[in-house]
């Protein structure tokens, strides 16, 4: 699978790797895992050393996988928000959640618009914000 994945992409496995946010920035990676009747998400909070701060994982009640990653992106936000950190960066594997949260997407993906909603209103009240 590793070969086939180099054939057919523009980027090997071991160019992909965790990079550290700027200083004075937290960076939430966040992440779902769908299982057979339930989800799972989890969200993990590092400094710009890399050190792992706090990690949280809660059950999700929901089998979509686009869901799921919302709703971990905006339990990111509302965590950081509970900490009082005012600068963050949130790490998502899903690219149609974090394209959704970065451009004006409203109205398709209407299963997650809620939720990236609520995500983008709650972001805006940190005086440093951004997604990826």
């Amino acid at each position: 699978m590793q070969k086939l994945w180099a054939e057919h992409s523009l980027f090997t496995p071991k160019d992909l790797k965790w990079l550290p946010p700027p200083h004075g920035i937290v960076k939430l990676n966040v992440d779902a895992a769908i299982f057979h009747s339930s989800a799972c998400i989890a969200v993990i909070v590092r400094n710009e050393s890399g050190l792992i701060i706090k990690a949280w994982a809660k059950p999700f009640n929901s089998i979509d996988p686009l869901v799921a990653e919302a709703a971990a992106i905006l339990w990111a936000i509302q965590i950081a928000k509970m900490e009082s950190w005012n600068a963050i960066t949130v790490e998502s594997d899903s690219k149609v959640c974090v394209d959704f949260l970065l451009q004006d997407f409203s109205a398709s993906r209407w299963s997650i618009a809620i939720l990236c909603d609520d995500a983008k209103a709650l972001a805006a009240e940190f005086s440093f914000c951004s997604f990826s």
